[in-house]
């Protein structure tokens, strides 16, 4: 018999006794923390619990039915993520996102809409006084708007999002023509995912998240320009381990060609934003 035919023949034979493996996938509602841009790993908390997610390379991402890129996931989203336990990795991601709502729908269900809210002091709002002594007179902003759904041109939403501010045209709570102030000064102001979508009575304000930092305001867009939390994040890290570095080499003389043994010890005293080392105690910068 040929050689060749029986290779053959026993591969396919192999093939069909061979046992079906299939994945074994579970799908579980999260939120999402943090999004790391240039690894594919996604912070999540689900319940009492919080974990780091490698994503597939293959990960399928959608948000509100259409294909997405995972950098355009962001901090407070409510996602469905489906974990493939063999590959140790999330294989899908799916986001619902409200979509930005008119002013009459309001009134008609406040469940149906996710709110991001800011608070901060617009320059238009302030001047300067020397009533009691040199100081300067603040009106504070309290607002809410809705993710901006429409694409911007040239915007760039890896590392920012729009959040929506239409300064005129509005209806006040009289039923009375409003405005809203200049934005130009919330620069810098924390902007907070409410997550208020779905909850309804049993919302409460620790469910908002803070999703980025308001930068600037486009007037052509009508809307707010955000920078992303996670790289806020990231910034503020380095800054501190940077402070932290150069603390250290200053207390011990300034000696040269030792910068890497002062940030080391930085990394290990300031693991995160909290300042602790592993072991819950405040880093030593001796």
């Amino acid at each position: 018999m040929n050689p060749s035919f029986i290779r053959t023949f026993a591969l396919i034979f192999g093939l069909v006794l061979a046992p079906v493996v299939r994945a074994e996938t579970t799908n579980v509602s999260v939120t999402i923390d943090l999004v790391d841009s240039k690894r594919p790993t996604i912070s999540v908390t689900y319940g009492a619990n919080s974990r780091k997610l490698e994503l597939a390379n293959d990960v399928v991402l959608e948000i509100d039915g259409k294909e997405s890129d995972y950098r355009t996931l962001l901090p407070g989203d409510r996602a469905v993520v489906t974990y493939d336990k063999g590959r140790s990795a999330v294989t899908k991601i799916v986001v619902q996102r409200s979509a930005v709502a008119p002013a009459e729908m309001l009134a008609e269900g406040w469940d149906e809409i996710d709110i991001y809210f800011v608070h901060g002091w617009p320059g238009k709002q302030s001047h300067f006084t020397t009533f009691f002594e040199r100081g300067v007179i603040s009106k504070s902003l309290s607002y809410g708007g809705w993710l901006e759904t429409a694409k911007l041109p040239g915007f760039d939403n890896t590392t920012h999002f729009p959040i929506t501010y239409p300064p005129d045209e509005l209806i006040d709570e009289l039923g009375q023509p409003t405005t809203l102030p200049d934005p130009h000064g919330l620069s810098g102001s924390v902007l907070w995912k409410t997550n208020r979508k779905g909850n309804g009575d049993g919302w409460t304000p620790e469910m908002a998240r803070v999703a980025g930092l308001v930068q600037g305001f486009k007037h052509d867009w009508r809307c707010l320009v955000v920078t992303r939390i996670e790289y806020v994040k990231g910034l503020l890290l380095h800054t501190l381990r940077s402070d932290f570095a150069y603390s250290r080499w200053l207390k011990r003389g300034k000696p040269l060609w030792q910068d890497l043994e002062d940030w080391f010890a930085a990394e290990t005293a300031i693991i995160d934003l909290s300042g602790s080392d592993q072991d819950g105690k405040q880093g030593d910068q001796n």
